[in-house]
């Protein structure tokens, strides 16, 4: 499975979650219970100042003791989740892999070969001064695949 296929499938895989959750806008509740926790739950729950009660039913999502825990759970709801997955399928589409024929300098002698590369990052008929030049994965990938923990090398 190459790094292009590892990534796609992280990024598909944290779509399928963030579809199958509540959906959003999310936010912090106020603890109506005095229990000593915040909720977070859908944005149309939160109950208004002065009020003990909103009309319809929500569940909170999330039951944390930290209010910075859970402001941060309710600013990553799945809406905001899954513009950031569609993003990185952008970038994984724009920075897709194509075989080109590569050159490189060897022993004084320019090699050539049919390698993978990014078909946005190496242009056709690139020349590199050695094949451990020749780049492996682009720097925007490289970045997607840090920010998705994703191992980088094939190995």
């Amino acid at each position: 499975m190459t790094l292009h296929d590892r990534l796609l499938a992280e990024v598909e895989r944290r779509k399928a979650l963030a579809v199958a959750a509540m959906p959003g806008p999310w936010a912090v509740w106020r603890d109506l219970d005095a229990q000593g926790f915040y909720a977070v739950g859908e944005a149309s729950g939160v109950i208004p100042e002065g009020e003990n009660w909103v009309d319809g039913e929500h569940n909170p999502t999330a039951h944390v003791y930290v209010i910075e825990d859970a402001e941060f759970i309710a600013g990553h709801d799945p809406a905001d989740a899954l513009r950031r997955y569609e993003h990185y399928e952008r970038v994984l589409e724009r920075h897709s892999i194509i075989w080109r024929t590569i050159g490189w300098m060897e022993g004084g002698d320019t090699e050539y070969a049919e390698l993978p590369v990014c078909v946005r990052c190496v242009p056709k008929h690139s020349h590199f001064r050695t094949r451990a030049e020749v780049p492996q994965a682009c720097d925007d990938i490289l970045d997607l695949a840090a920010a998705l923990d994703v191992e980088v090398s094939d190995g």
